[in-house]
């Protein structure tokens, strides 16, 4: 016998469970007549499946509202490719002291931890790259002398190689992009002012030119992607300027600059898989609003909730449903100037956490490079 629930066959006459489509996670049903668990359901804008659980599993925490869960097994699109479950972070600073540590992010466990491997050369304002198999660190500021180092991690053993010092964009701040996170990701870009290099991952070449940047110097700004092309900011750039990977171009938006937080020029933007981004700090005030990027619309928006204390020069690492944000420089108090003050942000309700200090990193982390990868 066929079931029908809230006007949509479920159960159809051969006892199959038939999937009812809903286009966000917004539109999925919920109050008191969803207590009966099992249904299925599909998200088409997250391109996941999920399951009425009635809430029954779960009555306190963040996940207390909760009454659709998603499926840990997913489609292989662009979302799940690559399931983010870790990630390292390396390098940063504190005054002149330079770094070379590299730790661990594992993030079912929200806890950092000092991996014994560090890179072959210290860095801040460094740049970097993920793929599905490495962890690639590129070297950046060290106070003035040249800064041409390279290095990847691999994701399964832990060991880090020295790689071919890159042939251009020597010393400053970079910014880094890439394609991702697996089918595309075949190479990186590295930004400094309004030149541009790649890197391929597959035989570990640099090009020596390529993705310049039209916009104004990207300066220490930021750069990040999504599926289909890569964006840039700095705080002379007034708007978003967005990649098309194909013919290496680069084409101003109309955004504006961010709401919150985008007047200065050591903010930085926490990535996602969810078709949004986000930009975190500003430099001088430190503010602790944060500023939202709809990937679809190329439009800005106030996050509703804004860093718990506020920090620039974070250092960002995308995950699969939360994002780091990973030490950083503040203004004042317990936590004045580069520091290890590590903050979450849930990407499906964009609100910020503070885990506590199994999060912070034994070092500052303060301007460091942050990559993500699947557990293997």
């Amino acid at each position: 016998m066929a079931l029908y629930f809230n006007s949509n066959l479920v159960v159809d006459n051969y006892t199959d469970a038939i999937p009812v489509q809903y286009s966000t996670r917004a539109n999925l049903p919920s109050g008191s007549g969803f207590a009966v668990q099992s249904y299925i359901s599909y998200v088409t804008d997250q391109q996941e499946f999920v399951v009425n659980y009635g809430n029954a599993a779960v009555t306190t925490g963040l996940e207390s509202s909760v009454v659709w869960q998603k499926f840990q097994v997913k489609p292989m699109d662009y979302k799940n490719e690559v399931v983010i479950q870790q990630g390292v972070v390396a390098n940063g600073y504190v005054g002149s002291s330079i770094y070379n540590t590299v730790s661990r992010v594992i993030h079912a466990l929200d806890l950092t931890q000092l991996l014994s491997i560090t890179t072959p050369f210290t860095s801040k304002y460094g740049g970097w790259h993920s793929t599905w198999l490495y962890a690639y660190f590129h070297q950046g500021n060290n106070e003035g002398t040249t800064t041409q180092g390279a290095a990847k991690m691999d994701w399964a053993t832990q060991t880090m190689t020295t790689l071919t010092t890159r042939p251009s964009l020597s010393g400053q701040a970079m910014n880094s992009t890439q394609p991702g996170p697996k089918v595309q990701n075949t190479f990186g870009v590295l930004l400094q002012g309004t030149a541009g290099c790649y890197f391929t991952f597959t035989n570990d070449t640099w090009t020596s030119s390529g993705y310049a940047t039209n916009a104004p110097s990207t300066n220490y700004g930021w750069a990040t992607f999504d599926q289909n092309q890569g964006y840039q900011w700095n705080s002379g750039n007034n708007n978003v300027y967005t990649l098309n990977w194909g013919n290496q171009t680069w084409s101003a938006t109309s955004s504006g600059n961010p709401p919150s937080g985008g007047t200065g020029n050591l903010g930085k933007a926490l990535n996602s898989k969810w078709q949004k981004f986000y930009h975190c700090g500003d430099a001088g005030t430190q503010q602790s609003g944060i500023s939202k990027f709809n990937n679809t619309s190329l439009t800005w928006s106030t996050n509703p909730n804004s860093e718990i204390n506020p920090q620039c020069e974070h250092g960002m690492m995308m995950g699969q449903d939360w994002g780091y944000l990973l030490g950083g420089y503040g203004p004042s108090g317990a936590w004045a100037g580069q520091n290890a003050y590590s903050q979450k942000i849930y990407y499906v309700s964009d609100t910020l956490v503070r885990i506590g200090t199994r999060l912070d990193g034994p070092n500052a982390l303060s301007s460091s490079n942050a990559c993500w990868g699947p557990i293997w």
